[in-house]
């Protein structure tokens, strides 16, 4: 039996595979373990995908979607003069991974797929990955994983760690867009996820904003008209010159993580610019500061304390970052744990819920100290169960997790409300090319035509927010509006709601964000509620009149007693 996984990101996709039992491995896609989830759209309808995107968007930067993922709850998107449906754009990602399999396994299709997402993704966003994914071919019945219920899995069968049952574990999950952050606790019959929480405008999207910002602050200075058109390209050789920009600028902030310094090429007329690991982290370190802010909060909040925990798992390309696990330690006291690749923990531990062993084979498990040799420790799954002398495997007793491990129903988590502007195609000649919608997807309707002239697009409809930063939708290309990125270097910005919490809260908190929890708990209002919101309009107006009336009768009764002292 053939399994698939694939993690869906905002950077990149990553897709494993596991075939009779025998141990997952990473499904390499154009020869690299992670496709990029960028697509481009071609004049004929047509959608490219990964480094083919990446390619064609030196181009036309407008027809170029670098994170399909963050325009999940758009309904549809623009890509030059066309709008698709996103539902469309996601599938295009999954028929890469399908066609690769395909390729690999003489034509045939996987036996099982499951997709991964975030713990705090409401049904809707989760309808979208699977109409997406029916749409594509991949599969009918997808399984659907939390990431840190993965990443916890792999935490505890790849990192030989025994978690017996009422352990917790911290999910640490910075990727390319967002920050999620996890306590998954382990139960006798798998793991569940207890506290969750958020940032979704922070990842190595806002980091490389950052770089480009100490570009423009060192080198556009002496020449703001080149670096003006190299952000907003006009012609060709402009939009080249932007692309290769911001390839130079990934690739160095991930040489950062591995150098004390680095050089970025620019285009003439700059200069290439220097920059160290030191300098890179002074950019950053607010942002970050935030994430472990928000990991212990999550982690008092759910009951625990840093000392109680089995530790803090990083996953996600960004946790590279050396000033990652220097914060945590720092801020913390604890040393978290990492991968060599930690894109790939999550669609790994995904594979390892309830795939088999090999035939014949006991599933590779350490033996806790003090256990009779017969017995197989209890790592993830139901009981562990006496093995035959012989070395067969009980029926009972199948899968690397030591038993059926159930997975976690996140039906009942709350809505994640993500404010977008609604973005709509100005009048001209647009065409809508629809997608297929045979599958029942939740998206509005597309109404296709085929002739040129104004097209209007019907409202989406999103949750709004009250407070908080609106962020506009990733557009033409990584580096074409900088100003349109979120600002990396403060801490003040009103964050987005972080998520559920179930627990109360002892002693008052300046927590951000409203909102039930997985067992019905509330968060707590801002305590830092801006000024000018309706809350607080009457407790700062002031009552004059019993002020004014007092000064008033004391200036009588002293024009009276200078009278009487007179007479």
């Amino acid at each position: 039996m053939r399994v698939l996984a694939v993690d869906f990101g905002t950077s990149n996709t990553v897709a494993a595979v596991s075939v009779d039992g025998a141990p997952p491995r990473v499904l390499a896609i154009d020869g690299k373990p992670l496709l990029p989830s960028s697509i481009y759209l071609a004049d004929d309808g047509s959608i490219a995908v990964g480094s083919d995107a990446e390619r064609q968007a030196r181009l036309d930067p407008s027809r170029f979607e670098p994170n399909p993922k963050r325009r999940i709850d758009d309904g549809e998107m623009l890509l030059g003069t066309d709008v698709i449906p996103v539902q469309r754009a996601i599938a295009a990602v999954f028929s890469r991974v399908l066609q690769e399999f395909r390729r690999q396994f003489g034509n045939a299709n996987p036996d099982v797929v499951r997709l991964t997402h975030p713990a705090r993704w409401r049904q809707t966003r989760k309808d979208v990955l699977i109409a997406a994914c029916k749409e594509a071919g991949l599969s009918d019945n997808p399984i659907l994983v939390p990431e840190p219920v993965g990443a916890a899995t792999h935490f505890a069968t790849q990192g030989g760690h025994q978690m017996p049952p009422g352990a917790a574990l911290a999910v640490y999950d910075l990727g390319g867009g967002t920050f999620d952050v996890a306590i998954v606790q382990k139960r006798d019959a798998g793991f569940e996820v207890i506290a969750e929480a958020g940032i979704p405008d922070l990842g190595g999207l806002d980091f490389d904003h950052a770089i480009l910002e100490y570009i423009g602050r060192v080198e556009g200075e002496s020449h703001a008209e080149d670096w003006a058109r190299l952000n907003r390209p006009t012609d060709t050789e402009s939009r080249r010159k932007q692309r290769a920009l911001a390839v130079d600028v990934r690739e160095g902030k991930e040489a950062l993580s591995r150098h004390p310094h680095t050089d970025i090429a620019l285009s003439s007329p700059f200069k290439d610019v220097h920059l160290t690991r030191s300098e890179f982290e002074e950019m950053i370190r607010s942002n970050l500061t935030r994430s472990v802010e928000l990991l212990a909060t999550t982690i008092s909040e759910a009951n625990f304390t840093s000392k109680d925990l089995m530790g803090v798992y990083l996953v996600g390309g960004s946790s590279r970052v050396p000033l990652v696990a220097r914060l945590i330690q720092e801020g913390m006291g604890i040393t978290p744990s990492t991968l060599d690749q930690p894109e790939s923990t999550v669609v790994t531990g995904a594979l390892y819920l309830n795939v088999g062993p090999r035939p014949g084979t006991a599933p590779q498990a350490r033996p806790m100290p003090g256990m009779p040799p017969g017995q197989r420790p209890n790592t993830g799954g139901a009981p562990a169960q006496q093995q035959p002398a012989s070395g067969g495997v009980p029926a009972q007793a199948r899968g690397p997790m030591g038993g059926a491990t159930q997975r976690v129903n996140p039906a009942d988590l709350p809505a994640v409300r993500t404010v977008r502007p609604q973005q709509r195609p100005a009048p001209g000649n647009v065409r809508r090319l629809p997608g297929p919608n045979a599958y029942g997807a939740t998206r509005p309707p597309t109404g296709a035509t085929s002739s040129p002239g104004p097209t209007q697009r019907p409202p989406v409809e999103r949750p709004r927010t009250a407070a908080g930063p609106q962020r506009p939708p990733t557009g033409n290309s990584p580096m074409s509006n900088p100003s349109m990125r979120p600002g990396s270097g403060s801490t003040q910005a009103h964050r987005p709601p972080t998520g559920p919490i179930s627990t109360p809260i002892s002693a008052p908190r300046n927590l951000v964000g409203t909102g039930s929890g997985p067992m019905g708990g509330q968060r707590q209002q801002d305590m830092t509620r801006p000024a000018g919101s309706a809350p607080n309009q009457q407790l700062q107006t002031t009552n004059w009149k019993p002020m004014i009336w007092a000064i008033i009768f004391a200036a009588v009764a002293i024009l009276i007693a200078i009278l009487i002292a007179n007479i």
